[in-house]
């Protein structure tokens, strides 16, 4: 019997105390109906909390499932030396299902920001908008620096067989640091809201004739494929603050995209438990069009220890020193009470 029941249970021995001994005074039924109502709502959260860990668990435990049995297909796969046609056929429920996730978490973003900055305060809202955008900088170059450091010390991939020298992107070979910091400043202002969510400005070069026998790399302003979710972080906390601004006139947008963040996020609750089926493709897929296991899993492996260093050095190391200082309390109650949020970030690709 849980702590709950006993509550309960103490509860109606008081009622049937209090009607033989008492004059069924209004205050002592009163009180009696208040504790019965907490009961109820303890019992209905506590039902709420055990459903939604057994359905987490479920989802776990059939990820796990489906890892274990993608591994075992890709080795089949790898085994038989099946056709490049027929891998395709086994990584397409995998890569639908990527392409999925990929176009709900988007929106997603957007109108969750905007809502949730509508919903401050104005003289609030240029305070955490400046914090906010001073804290993805200062992470953003941080977590840069660290990567590289990593990068050249460890070599994740090396020898892994991954590299395709058929498809070099050979104009941003030349990158330099200063291109790179020039970059990310210009994506804090997309040109265009709708091609920000699928490209963003990146510096490239090319070479320029200058004579018979000399050429000479010449920069210029281009695209790269991928999202600038910086870009569109800004822009949307910007739209969220104007609406703020403009009161009730600007509620049939705010209300539009609250309902679309409802709208998406019951989507990805459904597209979650396709996880398994897409674990089972991908890994498959993987293991099958492999040339050499060996390589790729001692290259995986440099890649994992880079990435469980990086993520130690940022998500333990510097973000608890932050809350320390700024703060001044316990870190590792923070971390250990935003745990899913840091498990969220180290499985996803970015954060």
């Amino acid at each position: 019997m849980t702590e709950v029941d006993r509550k309960h249970d103490r509860n109606i021995e008081e009622r049937c105390f209090l009607e033989k001994n008492s004059d069924g005074s209004a205050g002592a039924e009163t009180e009696l109906e208040a504790k019965d109502a907490d009961d109820i709502s303890q019992k209905a959260r506590r039902t709420r909390c055990q459903r939604f860990f057994a359905w987490e668990g479920a989802l776990l435990v059939l990820t796990i499932v489906g890892a274990a049995v993608g591994f075992v297909i890709g080795f089949s796969l790898y085994a038989a030396k099946v056709s490049s046609t027929a891998l395709i056929w086994v990584g397409l429920p995998g890569e639908l299902y990527m392409r999925m996730l990929k176009a709900a978490v988007l929106p997603l973003i957007v109108s969750s920001i905007i809502t949730g900055t509508a919903g401050l305060k104005p003289k609030d809202n240029g305070r955490v908008s400046g914090v906010a955008l001073t804290y993805i900088i200062v992470t953003n170059v941080i977590g840069a620096v660290v990567g590289t450091i990593l990068a050249v010390i460890i070599r994740p991939g090396a020898g892994g067989g991954a590299e395709d020298k058929n498809n070099k992107i050979v104009d941003t070979g030349n990158l330099q640091t200063s291109d790179l910091f020039v970059d990310l400043i210009r994506n804090l202002a997309p040109d265009n809201i709708v091609t920000a969510c699928f490209q963003k400005t990146q510096t490239r070069y090319r070479e320029s004739i200058i004579s018979a026998n000399e050429t000479e790399l010449v920069r210029f302003l281009g695209t790269s494929s991928g999202s600038n979710i910086l870009g569109l972080v800004i822009v949307s906390a910007a739209l969220g603050m104007a609406s703020a601004q403009q009161g009730e006139i600007a509620r049939p947008f705010l209300n539009f995209f609250g309902a679309a963040a409802e709208v998406i996020v019951c989507l990805l609750q459904w597209m979650v438990w396709l996880t398994p089926i897409g674990v089972i493709s991908l890994i498959a897929k993987a293991i099958g069009s492999s040339t050499d296991l060996v390589a790729v899993f001692q290259g995986l492996g440099f890649l994992i220890l880079a990435h469980v260093i990086g993520d130690v050095l940022i998500g333990v190391v510097f973000i608890a020193l932050m809350y320390l200082i700024f703060q001044r309390k316990n870190p590792f109650v923070f971390l250990a009470g935003a745990s899913r949020a840091i498990i969220t970030a180290v499985a996803a690709s970015s954060s």
